[in-house]
């Protein structure tokens, strides 16, 4: 079987529609079950009994962690769409740019720093953990500090960045700007700079 088949075989068993309700792709099943949590579950039910039954040879059932994926996006973007707010292009393009600021503890201050862009992390995803964190926090810190340089980045020990890093991330409601990247569940504790 050809390796292009296989990856068709193994698409989602379901699909979402504009509602949020969860389609059983069972073939010749109907059966449509709301987004809600309680609705994934008995999804989930429905689609193990499928594959108990074995009506198809190679049914791919959901894990229960991946169904506690699936729950836990449903449930973000359900919360996230209840406080969101209707905004015009130009607030949302000045939210883009936006410079947020952190304290840190190790170091005792404040610093500024801007989002990530999703090129700029296309082109650091193949580096070394170590080169990867270095690179990030050199790009999302000289966004709201221009006497940020690589070099100075390479004075503090690995532990210090990966600390520095660590508060960014923590703290920032979407890593990486004008994306659909997942945010924090907890509330925003960056504050925007002034």
């Amino acid at each position: 079987m050809s390796e292009v088949k296989k990856e068709e075989e193994k698409e989602a068993p379901f699909t979402i529609d504009e509602q949020g309700q969860v389609h059983c792709k069972w073939p010749g099943c109907s059966s449509i079950f709301p987004g809600d949590p309680s609705g994934m579950k008995a999804w989930a039910n429905h689609w193990a009994a499928h594959t108990k039954r074995g009506m198809k040879e190679e049914a791919e059932g959901l894990t229960p962690k991946e169904l506690s994926i699936l729950v836990g996006v449903k449930e973000r973007y359900d919360e996230d769409r209840k406080k969101a707010v209707l905004k015009t292009i130009d607030q949302i393009l000045s939210d883009i740019n936006q410079i947020f600021e952190v304290y840190v503890p190790p170091l005792d201050c404040k610093i500024r720093y801007g989002r990530m862009r999703v090129d700029e992390f296309m082109a650091l995803k193949d580096l070394s953990e170590e080169d990867y964190i270095r690179q990030a926090l050199f790009l999302m810190w000289r966004k709201g500090d221009e006497s940020v340089t690589l070099e100075k980045i390479k004075q503090f020990t690995l532990e210090e960045i990966r600390q520095i890093y660590f508060y960014i991330v923590e703290n920032t409601p979407f890593l990486f700007r004008a994306t659909g990247t997942e945010s924090s569940s907890e509330p925003q504790k960056s504050k925007p700079s002034s």
